[in-house]
């Protein structure tokens, strides 16, 4: 949680790159690592020296540069210049309406683009001054930010211009709108408040005390509506809030006093953190705790950040003074190391406790600080375990963790004490031999070599599901997936999927086209769509009323899927 103290400084963990890169955390921020894929201007149409970017409606990226615009679809780069498009000037910022991309130039033109062709719309062709910036206010007018030329207001109807000059201002180079009636305007001499008079005028209110004669860079506006960022070229940020009509500026520094100084940019992103292009000045910075620096030095692919933007993906990116575009994206993957042999050097099985990650290896248990990502503590041999592999681990409330051996049966963990206790084991080897637990706070699913174990938490009752008893298609349980409905569906050594509703087995055959096959992973996608992995061919959709085969003739790199992971944005990993 992010920790505000009243007129100092924040208290916030920070991730930074340089023009550096900053990545400023509102809340907690784990530590991680990112992977950048850089575009050079190794070839005529990729862009060099970037200013601004900006996502279509169609998800393509548009780059605005020194000679021109471009756009960019993942793979290939599209230059518009002045022989085939009217934007062949040096184009300073972008927008997307919702509708059209707008463009903006150095030489004071507005250009929007319909989807078909470039149009310009400045009054009988005249130009403004540099144009900075693109926003919309509440009322759904398109303002355009110009450096010595006022505001420009858009009508996205008609294509009509007003024109505004702030009363006495200097250099603008970013605004916002407090209300519809009040702006904060940042010149290169300082934040201003101005208010929109009854005759169309607009009027100065005063200076931002503390802002009065500092260079602004950009204005943000705080995504939860709370206020505004505020960068300066040589200042520092600021977070600005309104307090009984009063604006009130707070200067944020990070948790060592770095100043940061030098800012070109700044990015709020989905998740709340903040990103900062920050001009280098100390080649050779450490990291701290709370700042992690990307350059050249650690494999960023430059020291020169001009402009960041947030694709619908989630993914940043930065446009680069003389290197390109790069992406930026965190790693999917962490690496935990494991030196100590004797915790074992294979994972079997893994629970994602909230402070606590699990491990289940062949040694035993291991404890990891989810924040940190250090092993906290084992459970082996000596703790009340056997010298068995875990083979799966389930928790159904914030006390019992459930684990399955792979010879000698089930045990309990008491999660805030560390005690361990068998929670059962049977005569016959193979029921002792766990593949898979899952279940609620109410009740737990044992699958085992020899069939399926019920427990009712509730009154503590036991029943037995094998080929015999209940009529599983094979007593080798291989996964166990309890759904949303509170349905359990198993896959076992056969080609029948299996669910049991109400104590009441219902058998799905899934037939090959390849021959014999076994079932293996479930999972549910935030559809409540089942799929299922199988030995040879592929995996399997399970609706109400179908069912679906994908292969690697439908674009599935193998037919062999062994785990399925489904995520809340519809995506399906295996």
């Amino acid at each position: 949680m992010m920790v505000l103290k009243k007129g100092a400084r924040y208290s916030i963990k920070i991730k930074a790159c340089y023009v550096l890169l900053l990545v400023l955390s509102s809340g907690v921020l784990f530590s991680q690592d990112y992977t950048f894929q850089n575009f050079y201007p190794a070839e005529e149409t990729y862009p060099s020296y970037i200013y601004s970017i900006a996502q279509d409606n169609s998800g393509f990226l548009w780059i605005a540069e020194g000679s021109g615009l471009i756009k960019f679809n993942g793979f290939r780069f599209e230059r518009f210049s002045i022989t085939d498009s009217t934007v062949g000037d040096f184009v300073t910022c972008l927008f997307n309406d919702g509708e059209n991309i707008w463009c903006g130039t150095n030489a004071g033109f507005l250009y929007y683009y319909d989807g078909k062709s470039f149009n310009l719309i400045n009054q009988e062709g005249k130009p403004y001054s540099r144009i900075n910036q693109f926003l919309i206010s509440a009322e759904g007018s398109l303002w355009a930010v110009t450096n010595e030329s006022g505001i420009i207001k858009i009508n996205l109807k008609t294509k009509s211009l007003k024109q505004f000059m702030p009363e006495g201002a200097a250099a603008i180079s970013a605004i916002e709108f407090i209300n519809e009636n009040e702006i904060i305007v940042g010149t290169n001499s300082g934040l201003y408040q101005y208010y929109f008079s009854k005759t169309g005028e607009l009027k100065l209110i005063g200076a931002i005390n503390g802002l009065s004669k500092t260079s602004i860079k950009s204005i943000k506006r705080i995504r939860n509506g709370a206020g505004f960022y505020v960068a300066t070229e040589n200042d520092g940020i600021f977070k600005l809030i309104q307090d009984n009509e009063m604006l009130k500026i707070s200067f944020i520094k990070t948790q060592n006093n770095e100043n940061l100084d030098g800012v070109q940019d700044i990015w709020e992103d989905l998740n709340n953190n903040l990103w900062l292009a920050i001009r280098l000045k100390m080649q050779n910075q450490p990291d701290s705790e709370d700042v992690t620096y990307f350059n050249k030095r650690n494999g960023f692919v430059t020291d020169n950040v001009k402009t960041i933007f947030e694709d619908r993906e989630g993914n940043i990116w930065t446009g680069n003074f003389g290197e390109g575009l790069t992406k930026v994206q965190p790693l999917l993957f962490s690496f935990i190391p494991i030196k100590d042999k004797s915790y074992g050097t294979s994972v079997f099985s893994i629970w994602p406790g909230q402070k606590y990650l699990w491990l289940g290896t062949e040694k035993g248990l291991l404890r990891i600080n989810r924040e940190t990502m250090s092993i906290a503590d084992f459970y082996g041999s000596g703790k009340g375990l056997p010298q068995d592999s875990i083979m799966t681990l389930f928790s159904g409330n914030d006390l019992d963790l459930w684990i399955g051996t792979s010879n000698n049966g089930v045990y309990l963990m008491n999660k805030e004490t560390g005690r361990i206790k068998r929670a059962y084991s049977e005569i016959d080897g193979l029921k002792n031999s766990i593949v898979k637990i899952t279940g609620n706070n109410e009740k737990v699913w044992i699958g085992t070599k020899k069939g399926l174990r019920f427990i009712d938490l509730r009154n503590d009752s036991v029943s037995w599901f094998s080929i015999n008893e209940g009529g599983l298609p094979h007593n080798i349980i291989h996964d166990l997936y309890l759904d949303s409905h509170d349905k359990l569906w198993i896959t076992t050594k056969s080609n029948i999927l299996s669910f049991i509703e109400n104590s009441k087995i219902t058998k799905i055959p899934l037939h090959s086209t390849s021959g014999i096959m076994s079932l293996e992973a479930i999972t549910e996608d935030s559809l409540s769509t089942i799929w299922v992995g199988s030995n040879g061919n592929g995996i399997f959709m399970i609706t109400a009323d179908s069912v679906f085969n994908f292969t690697k003739q439908e674009g599935l790199l193998s037919n062999y899927c062994y785990s399925l992971a489904a995520d809340m944005r519809k995506g399906l990993a295996g």
